[in-house]
């Protein structure tokens, strides 16, 4: 039976403080006290944000140091792509690059969003679609530990786009139309999205415990859990 204490003890951690963040957005939404905008959830220059900063670095990190420890090419993929979301995550480019889709295609407001919300879920999408790309291409060319932590990186980027695609929706559509709901959707958007990410850091952490080859197997303990139901 692997030793999975440093990674569980290092997810505990993670989601502990995760909590913290999630009760002060509570208390910051909801109670007199805490009014800096600053202990908000979705404030770009947040605490929390620079909290969910160190957390990306350090996914980043760990998913470089694999490869230098197994030197598969598909580890190359996977940090560029989480590295870009960190940067997009820091220097809002979904939000830039969304504007400029929306101005350039003409896209309409429907649904209680703006132009430039669709024009993100368009980024969004993108990404999706070059994660998708690099899974099929691992499953073509690379070996069965390249297949198993593309398969498993993938279901947590699902889990990860459930908060910050549906829900950032459903925020952005309720902060016009349902002002009194909006702080709700902020704190599952983005509380949702802080639990996910500890879990994917944990998860390369976990990796490199190992000497990068994927022990965890999200993928294949998904599927069991599926086939048994």
């Amino acid at each position: 039976m692997p030793a999975f204490g440093p990674t569980v003890t290092l997810l505990v951690l993670l989601v502990a403080v995760d909590f913290i963040f999630i009760v002060v957005h509570a208390l910051h939404a909801w109670s007199p006290w805490l009014a800096g905008g600053h202990f908000s959830l979705d404030s770009y220059n947040g605490l929390a944000s620079i909290y969910q900063y160190i957390k990306q670095v350090w996914l980043a990190g760990c998913l470089a140091l694999a490869f230098l420890q197994t030197r598969a090419r598909v580890f190359v993929g996977w940090t560029l792509l989480f590295a870009f979301l960190l940067l997009d995550d820091a220097l809002e480019l979904h939000e830039h690059f969304g504007r400029i889709i929306a101005a350039s295609l003409g896209f309409p407001a429907i649904l209680g969003m703006r132009p430039a919300d669709l024009g993100e879920i368009s980024v969004a999408a993108a990404i999706g679609c070059v994660a998708l790309a690099m899974v099929a291409i691992t499953f073509r060319r690379g070996g069965s530990d390249a297949r198993e932590l593309s398969a498993d990186l993938m279901c947590l980027l699902a889990a990860l786009a459930l908060f910050g695609v549906f829900f950032d929706t459903l925020h952005t559509i309720t902060y016009f139309s349902a002002p009194s709901v909006t702080q709700v959707f902020a704190l599952i958007e983005d509380g949702g999205e802080m639990l996910v990410v500890s879990l994917i850091t944990a998860y390369a952490f976990d990796l490199t415990s190992n000497a990068g080859r994927p022990r965890l197997g999200v993928w294949a303990r998904l599927r069991g859990a599926v086939s048994r139901s």
